[in-house]
């Protein structure tokens, strides 16, 4: 974590320092989780690609505050979603079947 504030990195110390407090917390929303899981599959891509340990802390940190902001909560998004109406089932027209009668016989 950049300490120095005249760092290139110390505008990402809020990300560093909420994203520690996150992964130490024991338990997490849903939507904690969906970041907490992508961030994996980040750490995982950036460490593959043979980024320094620095690198990928940076990358992280950046990924974990767009995340924060733009990764909607699912409580706030499920109440913003209007509920999907019912779609009315198209009414069957009973076929008229052609029945039939006896002719009269004279």
């Amino acid at each position: 974590m950049p300490s120095d504030p005249s760092s290139p990195y110390a505008s990402y110390l809020p990300g560093f320092m909420s994203l520690r407090l996150l992964l130490l917390r024991s338990m997490r929303s849903a939507n904690e989780e969906e970041i907490v899981r992508i961030l994996l599959s980040s750490f995982t891509s950036y460490s593959a690609s043979g980024r320094t340990k620095s690198d990928t802390a940076v990358m992280l940190a950046r990924d974990f505050m767009y995340l924060s902001q733009n990764v909607p909560d699912q409580q706030q998004n499920q109440q913003a979603q209007p509920q999907p109406q019912p779609q009315p089932q198209p009414q069957h027209q009973p076929q008229h079947q052609h029945q039939h009668q006896p002719q009269h016989q004279p």
